[in-house]
């Protein structure tokens, strides 16, 4: 389970994950991640590549000295801040086999 939050005063919004979920956590948005099921290990691959943004936009304060929160982000128009993954169509893309880019995982189509 994850909570996030914009900040002091914000309301916080809370969302379930399971195995295979994948999720952003927005630019200074504060979090806490917990294991509902504390009997099961829990694994979180978080991923973040500096020198990549720096080289689109180099200014350092952006990224280390901006207070900025995307509230839209969490606390958007319609509420709810998530979307499910699914299988549009059966093709080449989306059968049975397995991804090459991610081992043992199933390929398929994201949409929003």
């Amino acid at each position: 389970m994850t909570t996030l939050w914009g900040g002091e005063g914000k309301a916080k919004k809370t969302f379930e994950w399971q195995k295979h979920s994948m999720f952003l956590i927005s630019r200074n948005y504060s979090h806490q991640l917990s294991n509902m099921q504390g009997d099961k290990p829990v694994r979180l691959l978080h991923y973040n590549y500096l020198p990549i943004a720096m080289s689109i936009v180099p200014d350092v304060r952006l990224y280390f000295d901006n207070p900025y929160v995307d509230l839209d982000v969490v606390y958007g128009q319609d509420g709810e801040s998530y979307s499910q993954a699914k299988i549009l169509r059966q093709s080449k893309g989306c059968r049975s086999g397995r991804s090459t880019s991610l081992p043992g995982r199933k390929r398929c189509l994201l949409v929003r």
